[in-house]
């Protein structure tokens, strides 16, 4: 799945938890995480760092994918959590810096395998 922030795309490899054993081992065991790599879990609003072997930002958002809260660099054997929250999103540790995110910011996740109407637009010009 690919990540944009105001029609930019910022990560292109988002993998998206959505059985119980996608969503149970998250990134547990995964030594490197690229800079535009990440893990998206819906229904989600808290996450643990349990068997990681990096830190991690986090972004907890809500039903209309706006960011309500960052927490940076999570280390391992750590959990965080954010009421209110539906949406959570792993990032690498320290890309949210890098990449400009800020509360309040709305991202917006599409599949690269399915047209959206901005791509139409796009591809007609």
């Amino acid at each position: 799945m690919n990540m944009y922030k105001d029609d930019l795309l910022f990560a292109h490899d988002i993998q998206v938890a959505r059985t119980f054993f996608q969503r149970l081992r998250g990134l547990t065991g995964v030594r490197r995480l690229s800079a535009h790599a990440g893990m998206y879990f819906d229904h989600c609003n808290a996450v643990h760092t349990f068997f990681m072997k990096m830190p991690i930002d986090v972004l907890f958002l809500n039903r209309n994918n706006e960011v309500i809260k960052i927490v940076e660099c999570v280390s391992p054997r750590k959990f965080c959590y954010c009421k209110g929250a539906v949406k959570t999103l792993e990032l690498q540790g320290g890309a949210v810096r890098r990449m400009g995110i800020e509360c309040s910011d709305h991202l917006q996740f599409v599949d690269p395998c399915v047209r959206t109407p901005i791509a139409r637009e796009l591809s007609f010009r």
